[in-house]
């Protein structure tokens, strides 16, 4: 929980920082899965830094310019996935990487309906790349939320415990470090913007009443103001209270 709910989250709100600013002069942030070839499989588990410097390799070929590239060890596949394509069920060894970034000239080939063979494209470009190096890159949809993008690869990506000093998250190109400044104006902006939102959801925090000790309900929003009698006897008027949040859900309040 305090990796998901902690770490995970403040370092998705970096990530998003640095992304905005870039974005500010490279156009959409765009996301994309990399598959490396089966070979290099072991190598993920001796020289992850040696087969990430491929990977930035295999970027630049495709038309990356920059961004943040986060490694996942593990894949997992539902009951339903494992009998359709024949996976171990539950999290299986399967090494690749997470890259949120900017494609030089943008992602054109979302929803184009020319795209084809020797058109020059990224999918184009992939593909062709993909029969001499082994590596497949798949640009995703169009990001409805990049802060819940960043924390998605982060809640469950690899790291290497015997090191004392990993970092998930790698930034490379024009979003290395020494390419991009962050603002103080861009922080103090996005800090003043989500500092009354959830951190998970980013919808607008409200107050509420705790109840911890029911198994079920943990919390009871106000529809209108009431007395706070109707916290006792809330199953028989439930009729002044807008929504009821079962444990697992809901945003809320320090």
């Amino acid at each position: 929980m305090c990796y998901e709910r902690g770490w995970a989250l403040r370092e998705a709100g970096n990530m998003e920082i640095r992304l905005l600013e870039a974005s500010l002069r490279q156009g959409e942030v765009v996301h994309g899965i990399v598959a490396c070839p089966s070979k290099l499989y072991p190598m993920a588990e001796r020289d992850l830094e040696g087969l990430r410097e491929i990977l930035v390799v295999v970027l630049r070929s495709r038309g990356f310019v920059g961004g943040a590239i986060v490694f996942h060890s593990h894949r997992y596949a539902s009951k339903e996935e494992s009998e359709k394509r024949g996976v171990p069920f539950g999290w299986r060894w399967s090494p690749h990487f997470h890259v949120l970034g900017f494609v030089f000239g943008g992602y054109k080939c979302r929803g184009c309906p020319t795209c084809r063979r020797g058109c020059g494209g990224f999918v184009d470009k992939n593909y062709r790349l993909n029969e001499r190096d082994g590596w497949y890159v798949k640009v995703k949809s169009k990001r409805k939320s990049v802060f819940g993008t960043c924390w998605y690869l982060l809640h469950h990506c690899g790291v290497r415990t015997d090191k004392k000093r990993y970092h998930p998250v790698v930034w490379w190109g024009t979003c290395s470090y020494r390419a991009l400044k962050v603002s103080e104006k861009m922080r103090a902006e996005y800090e003043k913007e989500h500092k009354k939102k959830c951190p998970i959801c980013g919808m607008p925090l409200v107050k509420h009443e705790f109840l911890g000790r029911n198994k079920d309900v943990i919390a009871l929003f106000h529809k209108t103001r009431g007395s706070r009698e109707s916290v006792r006897g809330f199953y028989d008027r439930i009729e002044d209270w807008c929504e009821v949040a079962e444990r697992g859900s809901g945003s809320y309040e320090q």
